[in-house]
């Protein structure tokens, strides 16, 4: 088996992971670290198929045996379609909120593993110190319209999973590299509102080119990254003394120092210790297929 052949096998073991088969053009971009053509991809492909590793139906590519991943996909795609619709709706509620820069789907709705259970997680990217303003008007938004995930009930609602600095947006730091979980997350990450975030949280993770060389960057229509009216007022010095004067109300304070310091940091504590869970998760499983296919 050649190593183009075995790139092949690891890149649908993944996608198996998430009930999902691909397609040629798929397969080819989130080819596992290496290079090659598509008629080179689709040579590998034929090879595979014909020695049994592989099936193909409806132009789409699974591990032998795992069929049902294809029977399962006319439900899924409709579900898919619902979902994205709703976040259409809501980026245009998200581009008037102050400091928010970026704001991308992730998880299982980008790489079109979402179910009936699954929420929609959101990856944001704030203004240069504006993390804690930017998240408090998100999640503000998403309460209003009843569509924040809670304990509850997630299934199709909004999670704000990440909310980043665009000043600090190096994701190897927050364990993203060197594990294919974290890795196929930030290459599906789908922009549905930017004012060049996407740019700069690209040129912050270059590491992703080494993983996938294929990998081609999502066009995005980018959109002026001025201030908006309301981000103007709350810079403005009436609107700082505005902000001010709520957070010296006594009752307030309280509230706010609990929520920045405490709540905050036992989230983003939390964050981290599922996405690390996850990330084990997967890379056994993923490891288990791998070893049974690859030889």
């Amino acid at each position: 088996m050649t190593r183009l052949e075995k790139s092949i096998l690891k890149t649908l073991a993944f996608f198996d992971l998430n009930q999902r088969a691909l397609e040629l053009d798929e397969i080819w971009q989130f080819l596992y670290r290496t290079r090659a053509s598509k008629i080179q991809v689709l040579i590998g492909l034929q090879n595979l198929e014909k020695n049994g590793k592989i099936s193909k139906k409806n132009e789409k590519y699974f591990l032998a045996g795992r069929g049902r991943v294809v029977v399962a996909e006319p439900e899924k795609e409709k579900l898919l379609v619902e979902r994205w619709k709703k976040v259409e709706r809501f980026s245009k509620i998200f581009r008037h909120l102050p400091f928010v820069q970026n704001v991308s789907v992730i998880g299982s709705l980008a790489t079109g593993a979402s179910s009936e259970g699954s929420d929609i997680n959101l990856f944001i990217i704030a203004r240069k110190h504006r993390t804690w303003l930017a998240k408090i008007f998100v999640m503000i938004t998403l309460e209003i319209f009843g569509q924040n995930k809670n304990r509850w009930y997630r299934a199709g609602k909004f999670s704000v999973d990440y909310v980043l600095d665009e000043g600090d947006l190096d994701l190897a730091k927050r364990q993203f590299k060197k594990d294919n979980y974290s890795t196929y997350a930030l290459a599906n990450l789908t922009p549905v509102l930017d004012r060049g975030g996407y740019k700069k949280l690209l040129a912050a993770n270059l590491w992703i080119q080494r993983e996938f060389p294929n990998w081609q960057i999502k066009e995005v229509n980018s959109t002026s990254s001025c201030y908006t009216p309301l981000e103007k007022f709350i810079l403005s010095k009436f609107g700082q003394a505005v902000w001010d004067l709520i957070k010296k109300l006594k009752r307030v304070k309280i509230w706010w120092d609990y929520f920045k310091n405490k709540s905050h940091e036992a989230e983003q504590k939390l964050i981290k210790y599922r996405i690390e869970v996850k990330r084990r998760e997967y890379h056994h499983k993923w490891h288990k297929i791998v070893e049974k296919i690859v030889r």
